[in-house]
């Protein structure tokens, strides 16, 4: 079987007798995932970690080395979202309280695969979030960024939230993208002083 681009979450095709070729899409689909499914964020946290070391705070050997135990409260500690193409994880996000303002919750920990980026898996996990945030109570759904990051900036407010005023230290060792991170708010229920942003939740990342 050979795939565009040598990316298997693009179009790939599978050569039938007579060299006739048939097309087909990677299934995706999107998740909360329970306790049961510690092996499952186990997995994805680590694959994580080893591709982006300095964004997560925390290091691949130590959390390569907890036991089941460690991964079944980490599940449980947030609501974690996970992408899934053909039965493989290829993206995670979370969604916890916000403490800084009651009725509020915070995104946070997204990641995509390399090979799965600019294929609407970002999208996909944000969307799920918002509409799990919204499910629970939430009105409001924040998220960070550093203030020098152009693209993380831009898709969260091409995916609707609002830069704020909100201001705090970075919380990991990547300074690369400034020494501040920006807080962004993505309302959960309609309000009359904003115009809606069409693009909301369609852009592919």
């Amino acid at each position: 079987m050979g795939s565009l681009e040598g990316d298997k979450y693009r179009l790939s095709r599978e050569w039938e007798p007579g060299g006739v070729p048939t097309w087909r899409m990677p299934e995706l689909s999107v998740r909360v995932l329970d306790e049961e499914d510690w092996h499952i964020y186990r997995e994805v946290r680590l694959a994580a970690l080893e591709e982006s070391p300095s964004v997560f705070g925390d290091t691949y050997d130590q959390e390569a080395a907890a036991d089941q135990t460690h991964w079944r409260a980490q599940v449980t500690a947030a609501r974690r979202v996970v992408a899934e193409s053909d039965g493989s994880p290829c993206g995670v996000v979370s969604v916890g309280n916000f403490p800084q303002e009651p009725g509020s919750m915070e995104l946070f920990g997204l990641w995509v695969e390399p090979t799965a980026r600019f294929t609407g898996v970002a999208g996909r996990l944000v969307d799920t979030a918002a509409t799990l945030a919204a499910a629970e109570g939430a009105t409001q759904l924040y998220s960070w960024a550093g203030t020098e990051n152009g693209p993380a900036i831009g898709f969260a407010t091409g995916f609707g939230f609002r830069i704020t005023s909100r201001r705090r230290p970075v919380t990991t060792d990547d300074h690369a993208l400034g020494d501040t991170e920006i807080a962004l708010v993505l309302p959960l229920e309609d309000d009359p002083h904003t115009v809606p942003n069409a693009t909301a939740g369609r852009i592919r990342h």
